[in-house]
Parts: structure tokens; C-alpha cells; sequence
């Protein structure tokens, strides 16, 4: 009985949670006609929604994010009430074409709406979804695994069958990069962009100044919190985009707001996957490692300035890189990013897995491949004890004391008269060196002092005081 009566009061409880949390229609204060999105790439997006309210609606809120890490951006909406039928209108335009605002194409955009009545009656919507691309261009898509693939198709089939065999290549990447990373890949859904035109990919890029647009070619650029990256069609469009790619599965595994992963680790590590499926031979590396110009690489938390090194820098992360996966082992190298993800340093997360700094697992790669090792500095350890301090005696303190007088009176005398002293006069200094280097009243004063100060020293050493 007491079971029962439990039941009916959590029951009774739920009820009015159930209530708001209904479908849009389900409660009579206010019901939905329309929501929906209209996208008008690559200036904007209009969120609409209407339907009608028996209560005055006091504000109306969007609530959307694009991407699956984002967070939610909230903005009231402009809204009328017709008085008579009870019908409401509102919608949102929403830029897109600043840096700021910039959603790239293949984005997953999820939105819902709060209704607020002037009786503080709150109704929120169902959240809807939708995917952020160009409606002016009809685009197809392929999915493999995690990896969604759109493109748009220019004759025939000819696009289609070539972004079916690149989806193969990237999927099995994704698949071996995945699990070494320590991820789920179905967890990680990603989506990749196929541009077949430059002029029209610019457009799907973050705004830049037309300076650079016209000095710089992208060929692929990844971003992270979407999980997308948009690629150029080229011969290099699998390789590009599995390093882009292998970009966002790194952050996703091993950022933290703790550490920074620097740029030999990241681009060593895409450049590794990207050439996963054929062998590439890197000659600026090769030339450097015969002429022993390596790069410190992982003293860099960024690309080197100079871009002479640049290009070594990306291939000799990546011999780092695939050192450390295949000869080290996969399982450490899952270890020691999960170690990074928990917030552990670079080198802490080095000596937990491979027992040696960044600095110390560099070189032992660099004596592998037969390069010179890095040159650490030795700091001498510091003495456990104080310092011994040695007191001066008495015949030291009047040496020094005619060694300094000795100097002042030299330094007054130019070299002509020192060539011209008579030997009276260098008899005279030797017999005064012989009484302590001291003659006049003044240097009189000075040793009566130097007494009083280290007699009393000697004493009190002697336990005479």
C-alpha cells in the first residue's frame, strides 16, 4: 500500500514538469504554427516562429549554437500580437559574414524558442536542426563511418564517384587516428566541404581582407568546435583533408583549459596521418639531417618566424612524431594524451609515459636517426650548508690597504713621470713597503682604525673579551 501511495505522489509531482515540457501544440496558453530557419548565404540567417497565445506574451528568446561544443547564443526577438485573434509573429536576422559571427558551410545548426507570458507562463520549444549550407547550390552528400562528405556535382557522375574514393581514404584514416587518440569515432561526428571552384570556396572562408585573399591560397582549413573542414578539389584534397581533420580529433582528445598542445605535436601529428597511406619522402629534412641542421623542435610552442624553416619544421615534427607512435608504441601514445586531456603538462605527461622530458625524449630520437644531440646547461647544485666565510687577518687588511693606496697614487702619476721616477724615490716606496706600505698622517689615521676595528675581533676570537 505504501508503495502505491509513493507512486501516485511521484506522479502527481511530474505532472506539471511533463506539462512544459510538451509538444508545442500541447498546451492551450500558447501554440506554435511555424518555426523554422532561412538562410541566405553568406550574409545571413532569418529565424522565424508565429502561432498564437490566450495570455500577452511578455518576451520571446532564440536560443541556437552551431556545432556540437558550442555554446548556446540567446537573443530576443522583435514580436507582434494581433489583440484580436491572439496571433503572435516574430523573427531574428542574424549575420553571418563577420569574423565574429562566421558559421562555416556544413555546420550542424540547432535552435529552440522561449515564450515568456506576461503571467510568467514559460513554454520552450522542441529544439530543431538543421545544417548550415549554401541553398543557392544543390549539394549531395556520403557518409562513411563518423565523416559526412557534401559536394556538388558539376557533370555527370564525375564528382561523385571521385568524393566516394576520397570519403574511403578519410574514413579509414579517421578510423586508425581515432582509437590511437583514445576516441570513439561515432561519438565525433565530422564533416568535410569538396570545393570545386576557388572563387566560390573563398565565400565559405572567415572574412579576410582581399590583400590577403589574393596573396594567400587555401587549400583546406579546419574548424574545430564544428567539426568541419572545407577542402579544395586538387591532388592533394585526401591529404589536406585527413590533416585537417586529425587537427580537430587532437583537440578534441587532448585540450584542455590547462595547456596549450604546441604546434611540433599538432602539425607533426596531422602531417603523420595525412601520409598514412602512401610514403612520402621529405627532402628538406633529409638534406637537413645530412648537413646536422635540425631544428630544437620542441623548444617551439609555434612555427618558426623564418620561412626557410617553416617547411622543415613540418616535416621533421612529423619523423618526431611517427618515431614516437611506431617505435615507442600506440599504447603510450594513447597514454600520454590522455594524460594531456587530464591536464597534465607536456613534459609531466612525457616522464609519466616515456620517463623523459620533451627535451630528453628529443634527443634520444635524435641519436636514433643519427642526428647531434641537444645541448642541455648543467646547473651545479646548490651547497646544503652556509656559505664559509674566511676573516681576514691583520697583515692581509694592511696588504691590501698599501695595494689600494698604491693604485690611487699610480693612477694620479702619468706614464711619462712614472718613466722619469727617480731611483730615490723607488728606494723611499720600497722602505715603506716594508712598514706596511703606510707613510703620512693620513695613512697614520687610516692604520690606527683598521687596528681598532680587527684588535678587538682577534680578542673576542681568543675568548680574551
Amino acid at each position: 500500500m505504501k508503495k502505491i501511495i509513493v507512486l501516485l505522489s511521484l506522479l502527481i509531482f511530474l505532472f506539471p514538469v511533463l506539462d512544459l515540457i510538451a509538444d508545442d501544440n500541447a498546451n492551450p496558453k500558447v501554440s506554435i504554427n511555424k518555426k523554422n530557419i532561412n538562410i541566405n548565404f553568406p550574409s545571413d540567417i532569418t529565424f522565424n516562429i508565429s502561432g498564437s497565445s490566450t495570455e500577452q506574451i511578455e518576451s520571446i528568446n532564440l536560443l541556437f549554437k552551431s556545432g556540437k561544443g558550442n555554446a548556446s547564443i540567446i537573443q530576443p526577438l522583435e514580436f507582434t500580437q494581433n489583440k484580436n485573434n491572439n496571433e503572435f509573429h516574430a523573427n531574428l536576422k542574424w549575420r553571418t559574414n563577420t569574423s565574429e559571427r562566421y558559421i562555416p558551410q556544413g555546420s550542424l545548426i540547432e535552435y529552440h524558442f522561449n515564450i515568456l507570458t506576461k503571467s510568467e507562463y514559460n513554454l520552450t520549444t522542441k529544439p530543431n536542426t538543421t545544417i548550415y549550407l549554401d541553398p543557392n547550390h544543390k549539394w549531395e552528400n556520403i557518409k562513411s563511418g563518423s565523416v559526412t562528405f557534401y559536394y556538388s556535382e558539376v557533370y555527370g557522375s564525375v564528382v561523385k564517384n571521385r568524393s566516394e574514393k576520397l570519403l574511403q581514404i578519410i574514413s579509414e584514416t579517421v578510423g586508425i587516428m581515432s582509437p590511437l587518440l583514445g576516441l570513439e569515432s561515432k561519438s565525433h561526428p565530422l564533416s568535410v566541404m569538396l570545393f570545386n571552384d576557388y572563387d566560390y570556396m573563398t565565400k565559405s572562408l572567415p572574412p579576410k581582407s582581399d590583400t590577403i585573399m589574393r596573396n594567400l591560397v587555401t587549400e583546406g582549413q579546419a574548424f574545430t568546435s564544428e567539426g568541419v573542414v572545407l577542402v579544395l578539389d586538387n591532388r592533394q584534397t585526401s591529404a589536406t583533408a585527413t590533416h585537417e581533420l586529425t587537427h580537430i580529433l587532437l583537440d578534441k582528445a587532448a585540450k584542455s583549459k590547462y595547456i596549450y598542445i604546441p604546434s611540433w605535436l599538432h602539425e607533426g601529428l596531422a602531417e603523420y596521418a595525412s601520409h598514412l597511406h602512401y610514403t612520402a619522402k621529405d627532402s628538406i629534412f633529409e638534406k637537413a639531417l645530412a648537413e646536422d641542421k635540425l631544428l630544437n623542435i620542441t623548444k617551439y610552442s609555434s612555427p618558426p618566424g623564418k620561412p626557410e624553416d617553416v617547411l622543415l619544421f613540418y616535416g621533421q615534427s612529423e619523423q618526431f612524431i611517427k618515431y614516437i607512435i611506431t617505435d615507442l608504441g600506440n599504447d603510450n601514445f594513447t597514454k600520454f594524451i590522455k594524460d594531456l586531456k587530464s591536464g597534465k603538462s607536456i613534459n609531466n605527461a612525457m616522464l609519466d609515459t616515456y620517463e623523459l622530458d620533451k627535451t630528453g625524449l628529443e634527443n634520444q630520437w635524435r641519436n636514433h636517426i643519427g642526428a647531434s644531440l641537444i645541448s642541455t646547461s648543467i646547473l651545479k647544485p646548490k651547497s646544503p650548508t652556509s656559505p664559509i666565510i674566511k676573516p681576514y687577518t691583520l697583515d692581509e687588511v694592511i696588504t691590501n690597504s698599501k695595494k689600494v693606496i698604491e693604485d690611487n697614487e699610480n693612477s694620479s702619476i702619468s706614464t711619462k713621470e712614472k718613466e722619469t721616477k727617480s731611483q730615490n724615490q723607488i728606494t723611499k716606496e720600497t722602505n715603506n713597503n716594508s712598514s706596511c706600505g703606510l707613510s703620512q698622517s693620513n695613512d697614520v689615521v687610516i692604520l690606527l682604525s683598521l687596528l681598532f676595528i680587527f684588535i678587538p675581533f682577534r680578542l673576542k676570537k681568543n675568548n680574551i673579551i
